[in-house]
């Protein structure tokens, strides 16, 4: 398959300031490194970008990066946007040899939720893991791995191991890391939060508390003191009556 190119052209000036200024015209600055190559800054017109990539997507794809007369087979390694329009603001191109193995992330495409048993029983799927690493050669590299869960049960699961992967591509994730299950959702019981909690006393709280404490041992010595001089009393009575 014929692969796509993408004329771009070197950047003599790097730095925010001037990022900011190619945007302004209409460009996005990227960069290209990689297998013998020295890295180098490079820009690109936002409207061919954006149409290539709508054509071609922006996930593990090979590209052939034009920089003047040389050519260089690309992975397209990362597209950064702007969080609020969507626009591309950069991008990187990572060279490739074709007869080198290289490691990529592979998305994981989940089929068959809603024929699956344990969801009909009331079950929830729940996706612990999205995508996976593999080693591979850049024209091997698969675009993405489908997990078929039509027929898991309540309490199953579907592992790493349990992708189908070609015979010329390695796992490199683990394969016993768990991708997917089906379990029963959880009954939680929604308490008053103030019931059983401990009261929280702040510091001028305590000093009340202490003050109130002391007032109330006031009182009883004050109590006990009372009910003792009624009794000094009654001595001192009993000895005058001897007299």
């Amino acid at each position: 398959m014929e692969r796509e190119i993408l004329q771009v052209s070197k950047r003599t000036k790097s730095g925010t300031g001037n990022a900011r200024r190619l945007r302004r015209s209409q460009m996005v600055p990227g960069v290209l490194y990689g297998k013998e190559i020295k890295s180098v800054s490079i820009e690109v017109a936002t409207k061919p970008l954006q149409g290539l990539l709508s054509k071609i997507g922006e996930e593990n794809v090979l590209i052939d990066v034009q920089v003047g007369e040389d050519k260089h087979t690309s992975l397209l390694k990362e597209v950064q946007r702007d969080p609020l329009t969507g626009a591309a603001v950069h991008i990187d191109f990572h060279r490739v040899s074709m007869k080198e193995e290289i490691t990529v992330t592979i998305s994981l495409v989940v089929k068959g939720a809603e024929d699956c048993p344990g969801v009909q029983e009331g079950g929830v799927v729940e996706t612990l893991l999205n995508e996976v690493e593999v080693r591979c050669l850049p024209l091997d590299i698969p675009a993405s791995f489908e997990l078929d869960i039509s027929e898991l049960s309540m309490g199953e699961k579907v592992h790493v191991s349990d992708i189908k992967v070609p015979a010329d591509v390695k796992m490199i994730t683990s394969v016993e890391q768990t991708v997917i299950t089906v379990s029963r959702p959880s009954e939680v019981e929604v308490e008053d939060a103030t019931v059983g909690e401990p009261e929280v006393i702040g510091e001028e709280a305590a000093e009340d508390q202490a003050a109130e404490a002391k007032s109330e041992d006031g009182k009883q010595e004050g109590a006990v003191e009372k009910k003792e001089e009624p009794a000094a009393d009654a001595k001192d009575d009993k000895k005058a009556g001897k007299k």
